[in-house]
């Protein structure tokens, strides 16, 4: 296997610059997630890493082996990188049955029958498809045409597996099953992935890290729980997940901690300082929706104490979502414990309550 190195990759499409200097790194046997919105860049790099698009400088290099190098003017053809590809439409040949469909890139290196249909059996085997080896892809379901192009990804071993929203052409439940055996399967063959999603929750579940994405930039690298817990800037933390966000003005400051004068409020929110960059007078306040407690309990260490008013309430079953006015602000609570009452004393835990620089529309 490989890991794969993408250093001060840039792209344009004519006036538009699409990759912005990225650099990535995707460990021997790591699922790494390219996440963020339509047009972030996140497809526009692992095309690049296929060789499917040519970047206007950067390099790639998948182990001791350099895919592309602008400066040293090294381009690898897609055919010579071994990289497996699925794409988001799967482009299973209609006319193939799922062994043919299978075995094509074989015939395509001149493999001899005896070995590749061999080959094809065990590829089959590892997706769960081999009693459906003669059928054709109409005959097929969606989450099966997507295990054949996998199958097919993976059919002449290669270096790379490189998924471009695999799942987005399946229903809800279908693609949470997908997910899961994806990741399990990926684990048994521990090849190096690089997965591009827009989808949270998927990028959150399978990922051992996540890269996120905005306008050809990385705006920050880490686990999942690193991506959602300690959020790097105000658009990270606003992309994933839900989070309630604050703006407000620093009225002090106490070394990591500052606090912050919120309108309508009469107290200041004590916040924990978040990100590299530096805190001007105007910041926004974050903090999720489950890390807010109601009638915290003394001892929990530092926790801001406020009092706020209620909305409305959701009840989702296994939790209610309660609506809550706090100064000029509403906020978003969410708690498996039900209260009654117009009025509720939240408790904000300092530790998961970040101040950012700017405010949501500028982030």
């Amino acid at each position: 296997m490989s890991e794969l190195v993408v250093t001060d990759l840039a792209k344009t499409f004519g006036p538009t610059l699409a990759l912005d200097h990225v650099s990535i790194h995707a460990r021997d046997g790591e699922l790494l997630t390219l996440l963020g919105p339509s047009g972030c860049g996140k497809s526009t790099t692992l095309w690049s890493i296929a060789g499917l698009h040519r970047p206007d400088s950067g390099r790639v290099a998948a182990g001791d082996t350099v895919l592309f190098d602008g400066g040293a003017g090294i381009d690898l053809p897609p055919e010579a990188r071994g990289c497996g590809v699925v794409f988001q439409s799967y482009a299973v040949w209609p006319h193939m049955t799922v062994a043919e469909n299978v075995g094509y890139p074989l015939k395509l290196r001149r493999q001899k029958r005896p070995a590749r249909d061999a080959r094809v059996a065990e590829v089959l085997d590892l997706v769960e498809l081999g009693h459906l080896a003669d059928r054709y892809p109409h005959q097929l379901s969606g989450g099966q045409q997507q295990r054949v192009a996998l199958a097919r990804a993976l059919a002449h071993p290669p270096r790379l597996l490189l998924l471009d929203e695999p799942f987005s052409n399946l229903d809800a439940k279908l693609r949470e099953r997908a997910r899961t055996w994806l990741r399990d399967l990926q684990r048994e063959v521990g090849i190096t992935t690089v997965f591009v999603t827009h989808d949270q929750d998927e990028a959150l579940s399978m990922s051992d890290r996540i890269v996120v994405m905005d306008h050809g930039v990385v705006r920050q690298v880490g686990s999942p729980e690193e991506i959602y817990e300690t959020p790097a800037d105000l658009f990270v933390a606003d992309f994933i997940g839900t989070i309630n966000l604050i703006e407000g003005r620093v009225v002090a400051e106490h070394g990591d901690r500052v606090e912050v004068a919120v309108a309508g409020h009469p107290h200041p929110i004590t916040a924990t300082r978040a990100g590299p960059a530096p805190l001007g007078p105007d910041v926004t306040v974050a903090i999720r929706p489950e890390a807010i407690a109601l009638d915290p309990a003394p001892g929990d260490g530092p926790t801001n104490h406020l009092t706020a008013t209620v909305v409305d309430r959701s009840y989702l079953g296994d939790h209610t979502r309660y609506r809550v006015r706090l100064g000029e602000a509403t906020l978003t609570v969410q708690t498996s414990r039900p209260v009654t009452g117009t009025e509720l004393v939240l408790g904000l835990p300092v530790a998961r309550t970040f101040a950012y620089p700017g405010s949501p529309t500028r982030a």
